[in-house]
């Protein structure tokens, strides 16, 4: 039976490095949030689901539809979006709590239906694939449907600084987005205590440096199945 290995981790983590040389190594792997821009596109169920849950955290009158939350070629206005759900760069719980009860759903069909695909069996060399998720921790579905769960960790600060380069953004914003992630309370530099995962790669080093940890990690966990 195929079984799969969730890879999470907060903002800055490394954790899209990590499932990047899984990748290399014969595990498939299925990136939530790409997938989940897709499904936008491709699902019209799912875009008329979100525009009607975000309708009223919108500032319209009930019920004013047209061309509410649409790019010029009718597909779904990211930016817009974000702004309801983050405006000033801070989530608002509730609107964020809304379009995550149409979108986790959806996103989780799809990922299984892409892991019980033959393409998927057929590229699996250890037969296991990963589903990359940085809140797989906040969301009971999503954790129901895995059967084990590597974190990757850096240092709080370490993470900001990565953050803030990678984004072009500012402190404050990447605090916020970090205090959001049940996965990004965890510090490896503290004391906070171990967080409900099976494995954890700490990475504050270099790629190299990480890129041996996730080799041993293979090693030890997935030669055998080969």
């Amino acid at each position: 039976m195929m079984q799969t290995l969730a890879v999470t981790g907060g903002i800055g983590s490394g954790k899209s490095l990590v499932c990047m040389i899984l990748a290399e190594r014969g595990f498939p792997v299925y990136d939530s949030d790409t997938m989940t821009k897709a499904l936008y596109d491709e699902d019209p169920v799912l875009l008329e689901a979100v525009r009607q849950k975000m309708l009223p955290y919108s500032g319209r009158e009930a019920g004013d539809m047209s061309g509410f939350l649409l790019d010029k070629y009718g597909r779904l206005d990211r930016k817009a979006l974000s702004r309801i759900v983050f405006p000033s760069g801070v989530p608002d719980t509730v609107a964020l709590r809304e379009l995550e009860s149409v979108v986790h759903p959806a996103v989780l069909r799809d990922f299984l239906h892409w892991k019980d695909s033959d393409e998927t069996a057929a590229a699996a060399r250890f037969g296991t694939v990963v589903i990359e998720s940085a809140i797989i921790m906040d969301i009971p579905m999503f954790r129901e449907a895995v059967d084990m769960v590597l974190l990757v960790d850096a240092p709080l600060e370490t993470r900001i600084r990565r953050a803030m380069a990678r984004d072009g953004a500012d402190r404050e914003s990447v605090e916020a987005r970090i205090r959001s992630q049940k996965c990004s309370s965890f510090d490896a530099s503290g004391d906070s205590g171990l967080p409900d995962v099976d494995f954890i790669i700490e990475n504050s080093g270099t790629e190299d440096e990480l890129r041996y940890k996730v080799e041993q990690f293979i090693d030890l966990n997935y030669n055998n199945r080969k």
